[in-house]
């Protein structure tokens, strides 16, 4: 599926460490991976939201039956 799904506490909002996974994303986006990030509190408060963008990203489109 080649899908990195990566969980961020606050630390990540500072400038050196935004910088850093921007790199590891766009090295990751270079080898066709794509990369879902969610904060933790996202995590935590709005699980169900987290789900649902994970179930999106990871069920293949309905294809017809004709």
């Amino acid at each position: 599926m080649k899908l990195a799904i990566e969980l961020d506490g606050g630390q990540h909002a500072e400038t050196t460490n935004m910088v850093y996974d921007e790199k590891r994303s766009e090295f990751l986006k270079n080898r066709r991976i794509k990369v879902l990030r969610f904060w933790n509190n996202d995590v935590i408060e709005n699980i169900e939201g987290v789900t649902d963008k994970l179930r999106m990203e990871t069920t293949p489109p309905s294809l017809p039956l004709a």
